[in-house]
């Protein structure tokens, strides 16, 4: 226990090597070979085009071009800076929760140590496409130990950064607030004002480059506040992080799943109402649901499944500083017991996430193997099968197109099935003119007016099975 206050920063830093480091061999995936594709053609000339993106997010997209110069585009290398950002978004944790939220030594680290391990942050780590939502936290985290030192132009700086690394950055100044109350430190005013016109200059300046203010996925999804909606997902992301029913392989997982958090958090709950403390209850849901009104309007396919975890990158901080506080409520040998638990469950948890990506890599990267030997001289192909996801892990959603631009193959390619891969010699079986789905599900099917013309022009059919790529005679291939 001693050696945890002396050295928190070893510990931590142990754990998340222990928990991530062996996978950061994982490849790029889906998204990653758009942006690759743009870097390898324009560079830094993407700039002008605003990367290419929908968003608005200078600061995310220069730190990749970043990132891809110094390591010469190594996927390795890139995933460990990004392990490394885990690492120092956790250590931020653990400063604000001990100097500014008054948290006990204890439970400012278990808050980091929860912050590492919390079984929902692979997405964020090992896919390139996602490092933005840990530039976004990181800087919004800066900006909220700046605000705590009084260092009103450190504040401005990471304010604006994090604003254009992700749009969930607009919330820093109510971040700072609800802290503030936490902390029970006295408001600064002029902050409000310098944070007031920075939203201002930034929400002109994303006019002045998208042509509008929403961007993204445009405002009918973004702008969709139905309160049905709203409080659907804010039900699933409790469900989420309070349940963790994905992991659970049986009814009885679950219910000790549920018992241990519930354990957990009875005590804290109880204080809280024994002492009236409402208005703190009240406060931390907001916070919470801060988070994730960013996001609210996107999918949260995750309750079920790896996809869209990064949605909830933000949303784990207030969790974990609520699941650390409420151990130190816990009298001590319970305590002990509690902790060690969690951490293993935590960790097994993680660990299980991590060994899917490192198969969603394997599967994209002998996909794009295969594929490039097998295309030579073919102006036209019909691929019938695209592995989009590997148990819930984007594989190849997008980016097929991308990768045989990026080898100078000059074909034109169309998709027909993009396939959820339950395993990784999963794919699709021909037999007696008949398809068939192996180890697979039909995750999308794309269809046009012109296919059969495609299917007669097209110089080659391939399906993807089994690690290898086969061929079928168009005489022998119909589509009902």
């Amino acid at each position: 226990m001693d050696y945890l206050k002396r050295y928190p920063q070893i510990f931590i830093s142990l754990i998340c090597i222990a928990c991530y480091l062996p996978f950061a061999n994982i490849g790029f995936l889906s998204d990653d070979f758009t942006f690759l594709q743009h870097y390898q053609s324009e560079g830094w000339g993407m700039i002008s085009s605003n990367f290419y993106d929908a968003f608005f997010i200078p600061v995310t997209h220069i730190i990749q071009l970043i990132l891809l110069d110094v390591f010469n585009q190594n996927a390795f290398l890139i995933h460990i800076t990004q392990i490394i950002l885990h690492f120092y978004i956790a250590v931020l944790i653990y400063r604000i929760a001990l100097e500014n939220l008054n948290f006990k030594p204890y439970s400012a680290i278990l808050s980091s140590i929860f912050f590492i391990l919390i079984p929902y942050q692979s997405e964020a780590i090992f896919w390139f496409s996602s490092i933005g939502y840990q530039c976004c936290l990181m800087l919004t985290l800066v900006a909220i130990r700046s605000y705590f030192k009084n260092q009103i132009l450190s504040y401005c700086l990471f304010f604006i950064l994090s604003i254009h690394s992700k749009e969930i950055g607009y919330t820093t100044p109510i971040f700072i607030y609800a802290f503030s109350y936490f902390a029970k430190e006295k408001k600064k005013n002029l902050y409000l004002l310098y944070s007031f016109l920075i939203v201002i200059l930034s929400l002109i300046s994303r006019y002045l480059v998208l042509g509008e203010l929403v961007g993204g996925y445009g405002e009918i999804t973004h702008l969709n506040f139905q309160l049905t909606s709203i409080l659907k997902v804010i039900g699933g992301y409790f469900i989420k992080f309070f349940s963790f029913s994905r992991y659970a392989t049986s009814s009885g997982l679950l219910i000790t799943q549920c018992l241990l958090i519930i354990s957990i958090l009875t005590p804290i709950i109880l204080h809280l109402i024994k002492n009236r403390k409402f208005n703190k209850m009240g406060l931390w849901l907001f916070i919470f649901c801060i988070c994730i009104l960013p996001v609210i309007n996107l999918e949260i396919t995750s309750i079920n499944m790896i996809q869209s975890d990064r949605y909830g990158y933000f949303a784990s901080v207030p969790i974990v500083l609520f699941f650390g506080s409420a151990v130190s409520f816990l009298k001590n040998k319970i305590k002990i017991i509690v902790t060690a638990i969690s951490i293993s469950m935590f960790f097994f948890m993680t660990i299980l996430n991590n060994q899917k990506w490192i198969g969603a890599s394997l599967l994209a990267e002998n996909y794009l193997s295969e594929l490039s030997k097998v295309l030579s001289h073919e102006k036209k192909v019909f691929l019938i099968n695209v592995p989009d996801n590997f148990k819930g892990v984007y594989v190849l959603r997008n980016g097929v197109r991308d990768y045989l631009s990026m080898k100078n193959i000059e074909t034109e390619i169309y998709i027909w099935k993009f396939q959820t891969f339950k395993q990784l010699n999963g794919g699709i079986q021909f037999r007696d003119k008949t398809l068939k789905e192996y180890n697979t599900d039909t995750y999308f099917e794309k269809y046009s007016s012109n296919l059969s013309d495609f299917i007669s022009n097209c110089d080659l059919i391939l399906y993807y099975n089994n690690f290898t790529f086969n061929k079928i005679d168009k005489l022998s291939f119909t589509i009902n």
